[in-house]
């Protein structure tokens, strides 16, 4: 009777452990890099697309191929919650790099202004590199988020951001709490001008609820670390490097 229970309970153990872990599969999508061949506008195409008959987004994660380049056509915008995770570099391959977005030069020749505008919702963003340049290196775009409600949450970690011209992270709402860890941040703005900043509260509006920045890495950059315009509830940065901020 003993041996019968001690069975039943590993069985069921073992299958609420495995419920999860199905679960999490099924609701992570990963984004192909291109369509037919044509590696513009992939990701827009992918996550504007994956909705269910009443218009909800059809999967919770959007997962991004390691060793590929995400040309986006368009800004992002959502109003749902946005979980973007990158898919770890090959550990057995020392060239193996996390994919990276960035902007495509449109028919017009134009760009992009920023990669992602959550008019609601909270956005997650990990393990992704984000590539301000244009392919030509000609064209920078401005902001990687801008939060444009009230009381989101915008969570970053283990991401890189390279060479973007304005605010990277841009919330426009009051109470918002962001999160940023474990991530590096370079090249921001062009090198000349104090206009731009590292994580910025919009100067019209805007005001942090939370703001945590942790292990994180600031350099070769031509703005500032973080400016405000309201105070905050509560503000910490810790363990962080700046270097070459001028």
């Amino acid at each position: 009777m003993n041996k019968l229970l001690s069975r039943l309970i590993t069985a069921t153990v073992v299958m609420v452990m495995f419920i999860p872990l199905n679960l999490q599969a099924q609701d992570t999508l990963l984004v192909p890099h291109m369509i037919d061949s044509d590696p513009v506008g992939a990701l827009n195409a992918t996550i504007v697309g994956d909705t269910t008959s009443t218009g909800a987004q059809a999967h919770s994660v959007y997962q991004l191929e390691n060793d590929k380049i995400y040309l986006m056509n368009a800004i992002l915008i959502t109003d749902y919650d946005l979980n973007l995770v990158g898919e770890a570099p090959d550990p057995s391959d020392a060239a193996s790099k996390p994919p990276i977005v960035q902007a495509a030069i449109l028919d017009d020749g134009t760009h992009q202004g920023s990669f992602i505008n959550a008019i609601s919702g909270n956005v997650t963003l990990r393990g992704v590199v984000f590539n301000g340049n244009t392919p030509d290196a000609l064209q920078r775009v401005n902001t990687v988020v801008k939060l444009l409600a009230d009381n989101q949450r915008l969570t970053v970690d283990g991401c890189h951001i390279e060479g973007m011209s304005g605010n990277t992270f841009q919330p426009h709402g009051d109470l918002m709490k962001v999160y940023i860890t474990n991530t590096v941040v370079r090249g921001v703005n062009s090198g000349d001008i104090f206009s731009c900043s590292f994580n910025s509260t919009h100067w019209a509006a805007g005001q942090y609820d939370t703001m945590f920045v942790q292990n994180c890495t600031y350099i070769n950059s031509s703005a500032y670390a973080w400016v405000n315009a309201k105070p905050s509830n509560y503000s910490l940065w810790d363990h962080n490097t700046f270097a070459n901020i001028n």
